[in-house]
């Protein structure tokens, strides 16, 4: 459609056929009590429609003859008009309200029995108010700068009150010396005390500082023992876990009836419909089970060590990735494509776990040994290491040279002359024809 001018005029946008699938999910979240938008477009989570659909042809006609008017306008003469944007939002945000946290009455009795029975611990005051030490608790008292309304705050023990370094401290005093001598001319004499005063006062806090980080760290340190030393027991434990997990696949398997998809196994009814339910439970296990291997076969990360400094964390995660530690004994190209991919990726299909079920070969690594001795077995070519990694064979490779081709001779070859005091040497016997130039190629 062309105006007088013969520009085409700017029709509002239909929707076309290739949204009709989005209409219909509109209208089944419409049903399920959710809002969504009338307008033009699809439902997008967080669109709009446009303000211009509900226009007349005549009204919509008329904003195009108006922005051609301004457009032959001066930029100072020229009005501003703003086209609506029709932003909303499709879906109804839920519905804010109170939540209510339930204790059980027991528990919440013998904890407020505890906290009265424990002795009143070290106290001092702070600005605004008073901290105690109750029980495992830091209670401050104090009243509201707004409006002075007594309250009460509690916090967990465990969180160090702040406190100034030594080093900070005494240097503030000097800083404030300093400052009034170069505001009045006159010199503190007792700097020295007070700034002697206040590093003495500072040392306790930070001896309890470094006391509790050193007590941190050695608890990380006894935490990350205690793991690597119950990892074979938990490693045993998965184990166990798994063939149940598998035993339980394979007996529901057989009451699928030949169904391989939630679908199917709707259509069967019956005990497929149940099959399918606990298969679906026996993924999420194995899922589970695999998380939580690797999780104790990856040494942890210590504290002051530099990531990718261990050697034996780098190769856990890149075995990982490549999909070892799932199938015994099994190389690369002896398990399905479907499987490997599950491997790799830890994303579980009920058809990798039925496959598993089935083949017997799954097993959790014991030990860290045992993965890397499996995957040593289930690499294609022998790899030899020694105290730098992979040892490569420099043995020498005796390399035949082949005979070269002999050269294409045309019937319009000439022997070059190099010496023309003599005769003309004889043209060579020619065993090439030359042929078609290949055809231009346009790119």
């Amino acid at each position: 459609m062309y105006d007088e001018t013969g520009a085409p005029v700017r029709r509002r946008a239909r929707r076309g056929y290739e949204a009709e699938g989005l209409d219909y999910l509109a209208l089944e979240m419409e049903a399920g009590g959710a809002y969504v938008s009338p307008g033009r477009m699809p439902w997008r989570g967080l669109s709009g429609h446009d303000p211009l659909d509900e226009l007349s042809d005549e009204e919509f006609d008329a904003r195009n003859f108006e922005d051609w008017e301004d457009a032959g306008l001066d930029e100072e003469d020229r009005p501003k008009r703003y086209r609506p944007s029709g932003r909303r939002v499709d879906v109804v945000p839920p519905v804010v309200s109170e939540v209510t946290v339930r204790v059980d009455p027991s528990i919440a009795e013998t904890f407020a029995e505890r906290q009265a029975q424990a002795p009143e611990g070290a106290s001092w005051g702070v600005d605004g108010g008073h901290v105690t030490v109750e029980g495992s608790f830091k209670v401050w008292r104090g009243a509201c700068l707004r409006c002075a309304e007594e309250f009460v705050q509690r916090r967990p023990a465990s969180r160090h009150r702040a406190g100034d370094e030594p080093q900070s401290a005494r240097d503030r005093v000097i800083d404030e010396a300093v400052q009034t001598f170069a505001a009045t001319g006159r010199w503190t004499s007792d700097v020295g005390e007070r700034a002697s005063a206040a590093f003495a006062d500072g040392m306790p806090w930070e001896a309890e500082r470094l006391a509790l980080r050193s007590a941190v760290e050695f608890t990380e340190t006894c935490a990350n023992d205690a793991f690597e030393a119950s990892a074979p027991d938990a490693l045993a434990h998965l184990a166990g876990r798994l063939a149940s997990v598998l035993s339980d696949a394979l007996a529901a398997s057989g009451k699928l009836g030949g169904a391989r998809s939630a679908d199917d196994a709707i259509k069967a009814g019956g005990d497929a419909v149940e099959a399918w339910g606990r298969l679906q439970g026996c993924v999420s296990a194995v899922t589970n089970v695999r998380a939580a291997q690797w999780a104790l076969l990856t040494p942890k990360l210590r504290r002051h060590e530099l990531p990718g400094s261990n050697e034996q964390r780098n190769l856990a995660t890149r075995w990982r990735s490549a999909g070892h530690g799932e199938v015994r004994g099994a190389r690369a190209d002896d398990v399905p494509e479907f499987v490997r991919d599950a491997a790799r990726s830890k994303g579980y299909s009920v058809a990798s776990v039925l496959w598993l079920a089935e083949s017997g070969a799954a097993y959790v690594p014991e030990s860290f040994e045992e993965l890397a001795e499996e995957v040593e077995l289930a690499t294609p070519a022998p790899i030899v290491y020694d105290d730098h990694g992979p040892v490569r064979d420099m043995s020498p490779i005796e390399t035949v040279i082949p005979t070269p081709k002999a050269a294409d001779v045309y019937p319009h070859s000439r022997t070059p002359q190099i010496d023309f005091s003599g005769p003309t040497p004889k043209n060579p016997t020619p065993n090439a024809t030359p042929g078609d130039p290949a055809p231009p190629v346009w790119r």
